[in-house]
């Protein structure tokens, strides 16, 4: 090719750039204009998610609050928007906290009024024990003195007889002297008969007292075995109390060792949940940007093809064809490329032949080499004619 070819492969990068790069440029905003609105979108979805979470745990609605957060979870992008559901998520923790500490205070003060009401029905047993104690005791007192009474009475009437005989005897001096030995024998018969009335009553009274005492003995035994009896049931009811008390915390015990387990399970389902969408969503981003990577080299090769390509214009046989060179870039990164080139005889730049070099390999060796026809042929000389390149392009297929 005749003329300065290297000064129009200049002029024609510079135009070539000073096309591309406001085009690049506006790509890029309008990509960040679009990223910025799909963050608004998330925010707006995030912060509705968070405020019905929080009004649900207000309700103490937890499967609705576990669902807003869940949904909140997923639009979380910022700093802010993680500390917001990490304090969603505590505040979830902490109501279900207070309403389980609310439970259990009900229970033991269920358990403390029962408790009262036992002691106070065994403190109105005992009194009611006590009282008829002392019933029993004044009535034995009562039964003591009468017996006593009807004792002494006894006692008195014999001496009064007994003076009365003496008085008698005493008056009739001289009957008692005649009548001496049958008197005596009288006075001995009535005092054997009167010592034997005594005897008779002492051993009756006496019979009297024993059956007293043993009726009070069997009494007291009767009440000694109805207070045992009484004492083993409420051990025994006191018993099945703490059992079914032991049992009632083992199986709340169990029931919150379940119910933290599901909600651990939960947690971690959430957790496993969130972590999958977190590495699709960075699988997605990491594909998205090694495809734009790819689109970024391959277009910054095909620039870099069309800006070191050299191609010049040759007569073979009669026909303006046109063959040149590619700069060898390495690494390749398209293997197949198309470059699209202008042809033109010199001060005529607004009449030209536009063609393209398929699967342009860049192997210079005249018109047996990688050649491409120039149509329609341009009216100058072929060493006059100027070739500029266009573009180049991924070789379609």
């Amino acid at each position: 090719m005749n003329g300065k070819p290297w000064m129009s492969n200049t002029i024609l990068l510079c135009l070539l750039l000073s096309f591309s790069l406001p085009a690049m440029a506006e790509m890029d905003f309008n990509l960040l204009e679009m990223s910025n609105q799909l963050d608004g979108v998330d925010k707006q979805d995030f912060q509705s998610a968070i405020d019905k979470a929080n009004a649900c745990i207000r309700a103490r609605n937890f499967s609705c609050a576990e669902s807003e957060i869940a949904k909140a979870a997923k639009a979380a992008n910022s700093g802010p928007d993680k500390k917001a559901l990490l304090a969603g998520r505590n505040g979830l923790t902490k109501e279900k906290q207070a309403l389980a500490n609310e439970i259990r205070r009900a229970e033991e003060e269920r358990q403390a009024q029962i408790r009262r009401d036992q002691e106070e029905k065994q403190a109105q047993r005992k009194s009611d024990e006590e009282r008829e104690a002392r019933e029993w005791r004044e009535k034995r007192d009562a039964q003591d003195a009468e017996d006593r009474q009807a004792t002494s009475n006894a006692w008195a009437d014999l001496g009064r007889q007994i003076q009365q005989q003496g008085a008698e005897i005493g008056a009739t001096m001289d009957t008692i002297n005649r009548q001496k030995a049958a008197a005596i024998n009288e006075s001995n018969r009535v005092l054997a008969a009167q010592a034997a009335e005594r005897e008779r009553a002492r051993a009756e009274k006496a019979e009297q007292e024993a059956e007293r005492h043993r009726d009070a003995e069997r009494d007291r035994t009767a009440r000694a075995n109805a207070q045992r009896a009484a004492d083993t049931r409420l051990a025994q009811e006191n018993s099945r109390i703490r059992q079914q008390e032991q049992e009632r915390q083992d199986k709340q015990a169990r029931l919150q060792e379940q119910a933290q387990k599901q909600e651990q399970d939960r947690e971690k389902e959430q957790t496993r949940k969130q972590e999958q969408i977190r590495k699709k969503a960075e699988e997605e981003r990491s594909k998205q940007a090694e495809l734009q990577a790819k689109k970024q080299a391959a277009a910054q090769y095909l620039q870099n093809v069309a800006t070191g390509t050299r191609l010049v214009a040759i007569n073979c046989f009669g026909k303006y064809q046109v063959t040149g060179t590619r700069p060898k870039i390495k690494p390749e990164v398209v293997g197949c490329v198309d470059v699209t080139f202008r042809a033109y005889c010199p001060g005529n730049g607004q009449y030209y032949s536009e063609g393209i070099a398929k699967n342009f390999i860049g192997m210079d060796a005249g018109c047996f080499g990688d050649t491409y026809d120039i149509n329609p042929k341009p009216a100058c000389k072929a060493d006059q004619v100027r070739i500029e390149v266009v573009e180049a392009n991924t070789c379609a297929h």
